[in-house]
């Protein structure tokens, strides 16, 4: 640049009253070059530096400069550079005729200089003079003649501003001015977003971050300590590590010189844009008069602010500018220093510079999240279950029930449960906060209509429980967010759709807001929720209290033993109705409710009433009626009695509906006549069945009055549902297992079965654990008896005359193929053509467990058939299993090597389990363990297992199985009267008539029982008198177990299913067992005495 040139520029900054910092006019998005000035011929008086003080009039003079000329374009040459520190002086003119050293002499506020350096002159030395000597006969400025003018132009500086960050009680100074519109001067850029300000007029220095942004860094200069340094200093200590007294104090100069100068410095380059958003800034601001509004401070004690300045006559805010240019982020912590709409403006704007890639987003490509937006997704719908304080389901209005998208997951929008501090009581107060939460929308939600708009959607990962490791296939589900209205009572205008229940949780401080990342989806109200969650921080409510809440303890009755539900029935009968609130529909009938006033959950069912069972026909739609229903409301309950299993039976009003009466009016379920007596509504509820009878809804849509079966003598009345069944399994105390005749589904699995080749199995056939629910909910194995054996020497040390269960099929099975197994079956069953002699090395490797459905191999005639593991344990040569063939109801212990895993991709496994299990009625079987036990059971067996003889069974009760039976699965008891076509009587009166049975005394009898019950008496008095079977010794009867709960309405004894043992078996129908057992073991056939036992009476 010429000496002797003139130059044009924009003042950028005025230090002080003589100096300038001038830069060039140059090209948008162009860092311009700039230089700093004094101007010659004058010098200003000095401002203080650090722990110093300002000359008089110092202040005056540099307001006077940057008032004049800050941001104004000039005209100015080099005059001459100061050798050494390349300081510039130089000629300044304003608006092209106006000598800036000139103006400042005439105001006093600087003196003149006649000769520059090297005995340079001004040309413009004469005029200043001239104007100098003005201003001194005028008193101006410096020159002013007024007593203590020179003191009074000398600023009080506070002391802990000079040189300082700022003051020294931060939070103090941020609490006092917070809010307020602090006029100040800005002194010094650091970046784009860093700034130090000089309060006015208390000249109080500070740096300030601009809240809700943050620039580009402009990097650092870090000291590195040089080791030649480190060596000297060391070398001048002793060998304590101290330096002798006499050398101490000479060598302490040396020393700091030398670690000093021996300090070497890394620079760390600035961020890209960061030179550009600097001076953004220090155009905008530098020097210039700002209003600056203290928002708060982080854990460092910095302080953060918002900064506007004069544009003309209009206030900009620079945390705005910079965003809008590209040159800084929007920062969401600081942001939340600032008001809602401040906020919004910010990341709109942050928003479309990405769109456009301005500066710092040049190349910006939107980060990969795990949300996904939802658009143009609204609905309206009612609220039917409350997942938790942030989950929802609702049933949409648009689709019909029973289709799968009818009802609706909605996870609310951008907020979560609240995270706590830790304490003593952290969890209980957790759990309370989530039962409130739930509670709250449980109140003001359920059976509520609500507008739902869909916003985003979210894949999560479902932890199984272990860390994932690199080889680990993390599932993943992907849950729906949305925001939920409720409909506003009044209709305001102000909000179309109605109260947001995110808002309102949030104000309760019932949760917390979600912290989202960058570019995540979040609500459309996210701006709302920030300030709903600020309100409930400030008034310090709900989890924001930070006080602890005690949990509320609840008498969790739905698993505790049985008895102890039994003893809390008194207790519930205090008083005829109580209030509940239902928790879970487990089918249409049988719910788990809450009873606050009674601080206790329970297990309830319809007296009387009961619905299809699980996958059976319109059991969904019974659950789907009390999920929209009842689900999650407030009841009222009348508890009439409780089951065995713990289950209290009685009715269940809600808004004044009898809800039995709503299943049975709409054909979704059916009425038993055994115990309705107890019921007020009884004759309502017959009604209500009448009619979806005659309507022939639902279950009873094949109902044909006059194809129904009468009781005969028996019963005397119309009615029962009766139907033909073959016995395939006797297992004792009066219970046995059949097939219902005509149901062909037993056939298809046959067929299935035996159409699979299990001699060749594909190397890549796998075990699935994922058998269909039709089974797995079906059956439950118990824990393995404790008489049940352990190893084949203790099966085979059983006694003969050891009554168990039959371990083979139904008696005509074995007729139909006798013939063809004597030839077919080989000597060695452990070697069939089907398996490989070599064991378990051989099959598909697959490891069976207790529960487990597989398909087993049947000892006698190597058919495969459906099974459930029920015990395992090591046999002689491989693992042996103890299985339950739950098509048939037998059991046996087969090897590892005769078990094949049943896949869900069968069709097979979509059929449940086909042997149901009976009871007959109104009589008292001895058990197996009991007094004429086995006899009672080895004659049932000779009556039923009659070749496959059809019997027909009329149902009296269905008794639902809640409790465990020992390797024989769950389910429904059907509690029958047994009718064979060729006998004149039933077969529950050939037990009474043969003594091998008594009549329930203590069980409650409703009327239309009685007849048949009375019926019965006359068969046991023959008994009696003939002293026949269980009264041969007068007065010795057999136990009564109904006794144990005169109120019970379900028939179920945990011991009278026995897990059988490998013993040998009742001879009626096993003549091919014994064929078998002696073609191959050698061994002669068991006499039928062993087999028998006693003679039957």
């Amino acid at each position: 640049m010429a000496a002797s040139g003139w130059l044009r520029g924009k003042v950028k900054a005025v230090p002080s009253g003589d100096t300038l910092v001038i830069m060039s006019i140059a090209k948008a998005d162009t860092i311009p070059l700039e230089k700093s000035i004094t101007l010659s011929c004058i010098i200003a008086p000095r401002l203080a530096r650090r722990h110093g003080t300002d000359e008089p009039f110092a202040w005056e003079s540099r307001e006077f400069l940057r008032k004049l000329c800050i941001g104004q374009e000039i005209k100015f040459k080099i005059d001459y550079v100061l050798p050494g520190s390349s300081r510039e002086f130089g000629t300044v003119y304003l608006g092209g005729d106006k000598n800036i050293a000139g103006l400042v002499v005439a105001q006093g506020f600087a003196k003149v200089k006649e000769q520059g350096h090297k005995g340079h002159v001004s040309p413009y030395v004469t005029e200043l003079l001239r104007l100098e000597e003005i201003a001194k006969d005028q008193g101006l400025g410096r020159w002013s003649k007024e007593h203590g003018a020179a003191e009074a132009s000398v600023r009080i500086l506070p002391s802990s501003t000079m040189g300082e960050a700022g003051p020294s009680d931060v939070k103090g100074f941020i609490s006092e001015m917070k809010g307020k519109a602090l006029e100040a001067i800005v002194e010094q850029v650091r970046d784009g977003s860093t700034i130090r300000v000089c309060l006015i007029p208390s000249f109080h220095f500070f740096q300030v971050y601009v809240a809700g942004v943050q620039a580009p860094s402009m990097g650092r200069r870090t000291s590195i300590p040089s080791a030649v340094a480190q060596t000297e200093v060391t070398n001048n200590v002793d060998v304590n590590g101290k330096a002798s007294e006499e050398a101490q104090a000479p060598l302490l100069g040396t020393l700091q010189k030398a670690v000093a100068s021996a300090v070497t410095y890394s620079e760390i380059p600035p961020d890209r844009f960061g030179k550009e958003a600097k001076h953004f800034t220090e155009t905008k601001v530098l020097n210039r008069e700002v209003r600056v509004i203290l928002e708060g401070t982080d854990s460092f004690d910095n302080m953060f602010a918002s900064v506007y300045y004069s544009d003309g006559n209009t206030a900009k805010d620079l945390a705005l500018e910079l965003v809008e240019n590209g040159l800084a982020k929007y920062m969401e912590w600081s942001a939340n220093m600032l008001g809602a709409e401040t906020k919004r403006k910010l990341k709109n704007a942050e928003l479309q510079a990405k769109k456009e890639q301005l500066r710092i987003w040049t190349g910006f490509q939107p980060p990969v999240t795990k949300t996904t937006p939802i658009h143009n997704q609204k609905f309206t719908g009612k609220v039917i279950e409350v997942v938790n304080g942030y989950c929802i389901v609702i049933a949409d209005d648009m689709v019909l029930v029973g289709s799968p998208s009818a009802e609706r997951r909605v996870n609310i929008s951008s907020i979560r449960p609240p995270k706590l501090v830790d304490s003593s009581g952290e969890s209980k107060t957790i759990e309370h906060f989530a039962r409130a939460a739930k509670e709250f929308l449980r109140t003001r939600l359920i059976g509520k209509q609500v507008h739902v708009s869909m916003e985003y959607s979210r894949r999560i990962n479902i932890s199984n429980g272990h860390a994932a490791d690199k080889t680990n296939i993390v599932d993943t589900r992907v849950l729906d967010y949305g925001s939920v209205f409720l409909p506003s009572q009044s209709g305001s205008p102000g909000n179309l759709f109605g109260a947001n229940v995110a808002e309102l949780l949030l104000s309760r401080g019932f949760a917390d807001i979600t912290r989202h990342r960058d570019y995540e989806e979040r609500s459309h109200h996210y701006d709302a929720l920030l300030a709903a969650y600020s309100h409930a921080e400030k008034a310090k409510k709900g989890y924001h209290a930070k006080k602890y809440y005690p949990a509320t303890h609840m008498n969790d009755l739905t698993t505790v033993p049985a008895k102890k539900a039994r003893d809390f029935f008194h207790l519930l009968q205090r008083n005829k109705r109580h209030s509940a609130v239902v928790e879970y529909i487990f089918s249409g009938h049988r719910f788990k409710l809450t009873i606050p006033n009674e601080t206790s959950t329970i297990t309830f069912s319809f007296s009387c009433v009961r619905c299809p069972g699980k996958n059976e026909p319109y059991s969904d739609d019974a659950i789907a009626l009390m999920r929209r229903t009842i689900l999650q409301h407030d009841v009222e309950i009348e508890i009439e009695a409780v089951d065995r299993t713990g289950t209290f039976l009685g009715s269940l009003w809600e808004s004044k509906n009898n809800m039995a009466y709503v299943l049975l009016e709409a054909g979704l379920a059916k009425l038993s006549s055994f115990g309705l007596d107890r019921i007020s509504d009884a004759q309502t509820l017959i009604r209500a069945e009448k009619s979806a009878q005659q309507k022939k809804l639902k279950v009873w849509e094949n109902y044909n009055e006059a194809k129904v079966i009468p009781h005969g003598s028996l019963m005397g009345q119309n009615g029962k549902e009766s139907f033909k069944i073959v016995v395939t399994e006797v297992i004792g105390g009066g219970k046995f297992y059949a097939h219902i005749v005509g149901d062909r589904r037993l056939d298809s699995i046959q067929q299935q079965l035996a159409s699979m080749k299990f001699n060749d199995i594909p190397e890549t056939l796998m075990v699935t654990k994922d058998f269909p629910d039709t089974l797995s909910n079906t059956l439950e194995v118990q824990d393995q008896p404790r008489h049940c054996p352990s190893n084949t020497s203790e099966v085979q040390a059983e006694p003969k005359n050891h009554v168990v269960p039959l371990p083979s099929r139904w008696s005509s099975l074995f007729k139909d193929k006798v013939d063809t197994l004597k030839d077919e079956v080989p000597l060695d069953t452990s070697k069939a053509e089907v398996f490989s002699s070599n064991g378990p090395s051989d099959v598909v490797p697959f490891n069976p467990t207790k529960g487990d459905v597989v398909l087993a191999q049947f000892t006698l005639d190597n058919s495969w058939n459906r099974a459930m593991i029920v015990s395992e344990h090591q046999g002689p040569m491989e693992r042996e299993f103890l299985v339950f063939y739950i098509d048939y109801g037998n059991q046996e212990i087969v090897t590892y090597s005769r078990l094949r895993p049943a896949h869900a991709n069968q069709s097979t496994s979509l059929i449940p389990p086909l042997a149901k299990l009976f009871r007959l009625a109104f009589i008292a079987v001895p058990n197996l363990k009991d007094n004429l036990g086995e006899q009672a059971a080895r004659y049932l067996s000779m009556v039923l297992l009659d070749n496959g003889k059809e019997f027909k069974a009329t149902i009296e009760e269905r008794a639902t199985v809640e409790s465990k039976q020992e390797g024989q699965g769950t389910g429904e008891v059907l509690v029958v009267t047994l009718f064979d076509e060729d006998a004149e009587s039933s077969i529950n009166a050939a037990m009474l008539e043969n003594g091998l049975a008594q009549i329930e005394t203590h069980r409650l009898i409703s009327r239309e029982h009685r007849a048949a019950v009375k019926n019965l008496e006359e068969f046991q008095e023959h008994a009696k008198k003939e002293h026949r079977g269980i009264w041969r010794l007068e007065g010795v009867g057999v136990p009564d177990k109904s006794a144990k709960d005169s109120n019970a309405c379900d028939i179920n004894d945990d011991e009278d299913l026995l897990a059988p043992a490998r013993a040998q078996p009742p001879s009626r129908g096993f003549d091919l067992i014994d064929l078998i057992a002696s073609k191959s073991t050698g061994t002669p056939k068991p006499s039928r005495e062993h087999v028998m036992g006693d003679s039957l009476p």
